[in-house]
């Protein structure tokens, strides 16, 4: 075996191609179960077999006209991935006719990892004209999608990712190699302005860790220290908004990264092929795709802001789909042959309230962050906890949250396909069952004017701007709205400002941003995949503490169920307790069908890794 070292200090040099196949990895470690008890690790030359990618999933999505009942989050478990059996399609059609579908915002076409961030990130790979490395099924738990397996070595620090064999990229570029595979990751992270570069750059180009290229399909990250597969598998799935994929290295060589940006050659089984900046994207099918060859021949997204003009378009017949406020929902049943694909279980997402400002990194240093301000009702000038500061600016904070009438969001503005969270903590929702001790928000007006009242702005108050994260959940700017009204009835004067995502984005990144937001994410099967939001090494970073810094890094490490959740519980407590990161509620995905598709195997066949947004183009089928 030859060393392909391509990752070392951040440089990369390719040093020989290996000249023999690798044919055993280092056997997975015992994982714990839900339980905290272990499981027995994959025997050393084989691995336990997963449900294909390319078989229906058969779970819990179904069409539907009737209102989804409420459900208790699913349980999300951390066993280990294994090995799964590479399908192939076996019926071959020829694709024909066109999808037409309504996006809020798509923004400019960019798909080259040293370029694509949000919203065009999450768009691509919803499509999906990418694939990753791993997709989530429905439990959360990660499969292979462009591996055919991987395996993580007993210490946590060696994984063995087993690629699919025959996997041809677009526009003639050939087949994915384990080449490919390296030279997109070396670009994702340097991508600053993805939202996980920092953690994609700990496991792929750690200073202890390296790179190697065991032959064409086999490659082999050694990341340094334990990287606990519950966490990283986060970073290499679609799709997401935080998600990462491959792409030729080949094409970039012959045209340049700027060229295949805006015509990248990807492996999904649609292809890019116009694209006009906030207008429009056109794909075709990809014919004897390896996973599924799209029953229809083009996919057209159109951008359009306006929620009345999508659902006008719907109505018209001028689009297939659409990304849907709950509020048109009555509308769209009203439809002759229109219907409604419900996903369950309130697997869509989780709706945060960020506060921003709180950024106590390099405080008082030339290197301070632009939107640290102490003069901010809601941000502290000292960092110590429990001094007279930070309790008025926790009091402040904490009467916003109490303010907020959730179950009357969840009743009026979602129409009921939503239920409150039951852990008052971001990212703690879907795996509640191991937060006993961390309870729900819970609305109390005359609580929070009796805290405004002791900070001193009961009379007076003060301004805050509040910004919609535009991320493709359902009445994002309606929930806005009605935030705004009820901060007001404690006297805060608000200043919505509904801006595209792919605005106001650049200036959390750039740390200028110092308002609030209601923010959508996905679904987390543990808490510490969140965790990069809470660090000074993370791009997209929130109102947060020092104390944040060490113990959210110590839990992105742990590769045991019970010490991750003891860590969580700590800090899930500390951001209960000083009102950091709070979580509203949880929503089901409402899909509108067109009468000219059908959606049976659409439902039995999408990506859980993020249902924000529509995915899963390639399985809606013409309506017979």
């Amino acid at each position: 075996m030859f060393r392909y070292d391509v990752f070392k200090g951040s440089r990369w040099a390719l040093t020989a191609l290996a000249l023999a196949v690798i044919v055993a990895c280092g056997g997975a470690a015992p994982a714990p179960d839900e339980s905290g008890q272990a499981v027995p690790a994959l025997p050393q030359a084989a691995a336990n077999q997963q449900q294909s990618p390319t078989q229906p999933a058969q779970q819990a999505a179904a069409a539907t006209t009737a209102p989804a009942q409420p459900a208790q989050p699913q349980v999300a478990p951390t066993a280990m991935p294994a090995a799964a059996e590479a399908t192939s399609q076996t019926t071959v059609m020829e694709p024909a006719g066109k999808i037409t579908m309504g996006q809020e915002e798509i923004n400019i076409f960019s798909g080259h990892p040293a370029h694509s961030v949000n919203p065009q990130l999450f768009v691509i790979s919803t499509a999906p004209v990418v694939e990753g490395l791993m997709q989530w099924n429905s439990n959360l738990e990660a499969e292979p999608l462009l591996t055919e397996s991987w395996n993580i070595s007993d210490d946590f620090a060696t994984w063995t990712f087993n690629l699919r064999k025959g996997v041809q990229f677009h526009k003639g570029y050939g087949e994915m190699t384990a080449e490919d595979v390296v030279y997109s990751y070396s670009h994702w992270i340097t991508n600053t302005k993805h939202a996980r570069a920092s953690a994609l750059q700990r496991f792929w180009d750690h200073p202890e860790g390296h790179v190697e290229i065991l032959d064409r399909y086999t490659l082999q990250v050694n990341t340094g220290e334990p990287m606990p597969d519950v966490i990283m598998s986060e970073f290499h799935r679609v799709p997401s908004g935080i998600a990462s994929w491959v792409v030729s290295k080949k094409q970039s060589d012959e045209i340049g990264i700027e060229a295949a940006d805006k015509d990248i050659a990807a492996t999904g089984p649609w292809e890019i092929v116009e694209h006009r900046p906030a207008q429009y994207w056109r794909m075709k099918a990809v014919q004897d795709h390896w996973r599924k060859t799209p029953y229809f021949a083009e996919l057209e997204f159109q951008e359009i802001p306006e929620q009345s003009t999508r659902l006008a378009g719907f109505q018209t017949g001028n689009l297939d789909t659409f990304v849907m406020a709950f509020d048109s929902i009555p509308l769209v049943q009203a439809m002759e042959g229109a219907k409604l694909l419900i996903v369950p279980d309130q697997a869509a997402g989780e709706m945060l309230l960020h506060f921003h400002g709180g950024l106590y990194f390099n405080v008082g240093t030339p290197d301070q962050e632009a939107a640290y301000d102490p003069d901010l009702p809601w941000v502290s000038s000292n960092t110590e906890i429990g001094t007279p500061e930070w309790e008025q600016a926790k009091k402040v904070r904490q009467a916003m949250v109490k303010a907020i009438d959730t179950q009357t969001i969840v009743e009026t503005l979602l129409q009921g396909y939503a239920q409150r969270s039951p852990v008052g903590v971001g990212g703690y929702s879907y795996s509640s069952h191991r937060f006993p001790d961390i309870p729900m928000l819970e609305y109390d007006l005359e609580g929070a004017k009796a805290l405004m009242a002791e900070t001193g702005y009961g009379e007076e108050g003060f301004s805050i701007t509040l910004v919609p994260a535009l991320r493709g959940a359902p009445a994002e700017v309606e929930v806005a709205e009605a935030i705004a009204v009820m901060w007001e009835d404690i006297g805060i004067d608000v200043k919505l400002q509904n801006l595209p995502y792919g605005t106001y984005r650049p200036t959390v990144i750039g740390r200028t941003f110092n308002g609030a937001t209601n923010h959508a994410t996905s679904p987390s099967n543990t808490p510490a995949r969140l965790y990069n939001a809470l660090q000074n090494r993370g791009s997209f970073i929130r109102h947060t503490h020092p104390y944040l810094d060490d113990v959210t890094i110590r839990a992105q490490s742990a590769v045991t169920l019970e010490e991750r959740t003891k860590l969580e519980t700590e800090v899930g407590k500390f951001m209960y307790d000083e009102s950091i990161y709070a979580s509203l509620y949880m929503w089901n995905a409402v899909w509108a069908v067109g009468p000219r598709i059908d959606d049976k195997s659409w439902s039995e066949n999408l990506f859980y890794g993020d249902i924000r947004n529509i995915n899963g183009y390639e399985w809606i089928e013409p309506r017979r």
